[in-house]
């Protein structure tokens, strides 16, 4: 079981669990493997936001990669859930192409939406653009906002991530297509800075995924 491989064999061997799951290959019956979990949950997380936020911050704090044949793919060892592989797929940020930033993120199970501290304008575009985005490509959506530059956040003003939240957590439906849904699940801010919020921004991702698409 992973449980028992160190940590060096735990990123082995979801990275070959991970892949292995992609390319849609069955498990090789060798000996040097037997070690191997051959049943493994696999979960795919989006990362999605504008130019300059902190996405590649974000996945360079807290995942392994990028993949070899993917530079777009990653993948994020979970502490609390060492059983499941876990894929973090950095989405294309020209909305000028929806369908190729859309193709990279199509079969994630949650997404993890990242806006700055410093910048006002991410903010705003999680009900001006995202929202309408998700309400427009996907049956439902089910998110993590990650406030990402948290150190900027002025002392004097502490609850802005706490308004912010109130204000964008929810369930948002689409007047077009009644049946569709976006679930903004959590606000977190996390900061490179102060070396804070990233394992707690993908770690409430994760468990996001596994309610979501398995139902755990």
């Amino acid at each position: 079981k992973i449980s028992i491989l160190s940590k060096s064999q735990q990123r082995l061997t979801q990275r070959i669990l991970y892949f292995v799951a992609e390319s849609k290959m069955d498990l090789p019956s060798d000996d040097s493997l037997s070690l191997l979990t051959y049943e493994s949950t696999v979960v795919e997380i989006g990362i999605l936001g504008r130019v300059g936020v902190g996405k590649t911050t974000l996945i360079r704090n807290s995942c392994e990669g990028p993949s070899p044949w993917d530079d777009t793919r990653y993948v994020y060892l979970s502490a609390s859930r060492p059983d499941v592989t876990i894929s973090v797929v950095e989405a294309e940020e020209d909305f000028r192409d929806v369908g190729s930033m859309l193709g990279s993120v199509a079969h994630a199970d949650c997404f993890v939406l990242c806006v700055s501290a410093g910048d006002p304008q991410s903010v705003v575009d999680v009900e001006e653009i995202w929202i309408p985005f998700f309400l427009g490509c996907f049956e439902n959506a089910f998110i993590i906002v990650a406030c990402c530059k948290g150190d900027l956040i002025d002392e004097q003003e502490i609850l802005f991530s706490e308004d912010i939240a109130s204000e964008l957590v929810g369930v948002y439906r689409s007047e077009e297509h009644p049946a569709r849904f976006v679930e903004i699940r959590d606000f977190i801010t996390c900061s490179r800075l102060n070396r804070t919020g990233y394992e707690k921004v993908m770690e409430a991702a994760v468990n996001l995924a596994l309610t979501t698409a398995y139902d755990y």
